[in-house]
């Protein structure tokens, strides 16, 4: 397999990973963005905070956070808002994001939100699953490990061109294919790359 980086390129890496997908991990990745949404919703329905805005705290603290303390983390953040407090709870993740989850929800405006990764993935727990999430696991999916992280927006979008593409040959959404081979990855990687969250 190739690692230039280009969409043919990344079509053919992405196609690769499904290959090594099983039963279970399709069936994992169907559900995932599903199942997300599902937490996504009973944040709202638990801290009376709006879905986009629960949705959008959640993608912006999820930059190198698991997604169990993820959605610990963003439960949190809504619950002190709903409380009434005008500090944020203390949370895994990158302090710039906190601070960032917390502007969000102080002004209840989930515009505030900023970079491709975390747009798309709030979009997605609302049920958009048209945009891609180029996470950190995306981009070695689709590089075979040659690239942690994409430097340029051309180089995001390239990534997320080639899972819409091979998302459409395989009758698939594009989120809900990311996801499958989210699954997959993981799975094949563990030990090799320690685990890293998100």
């Amino acid at each position: 397999m190739t690692t230039t980086l280009n969409v043919e390129a990344y079509d053919s890496n992405v196609r690769h990973w499904l290959r090594l997908c099983t039963e279970e991990d399709i069936r994992a990745g169907r559900d995932w963005y599903w199942q997300a949404q599902q937490l996504v919703a009973a944040i709202a329905s638990d801290t009376h905070v709006g879905i986009p805005v629960v949705a959008a705290v959640v993608a912006c603290l999820s930059p190198s956070v698991d997604w169990p303390t993820n959605v610990a983390d963003a439960h949190a953040f809504c619950r002190a808002y709903a409380q009434g407090r005008t500090d944020a709870p203390s949370a895994s993740g990158y302090p710039a994001n906190r601070a960032q989850a917390w502007r969000i929800l102080q002004a209840q405006d989930p515009a505030i939100l900023t970079g491709p990764k975390r747009t798309a993935f709030a979009s997605n727990l609302q049920g958009n699953l048209h945009v891609v999430t180029v996470d950190r696991w995306a981009v070695r999916a689709a590089t075979l490990y040659a690239r942690e992280r994409v430097n340029t927006p051309k180089q995001y979008k390239a990534i997320a061109d080639a899972y819409s593409q091979v998302a459409a040959a395989n009758g698939l959404s594009p989120a809900v294919l990311q996801a499958i081979v989210w699954v997959c990855i993981k799975r094949l990687s563990d030990g090799r790359r320690g685990g890293e969250p998100f």
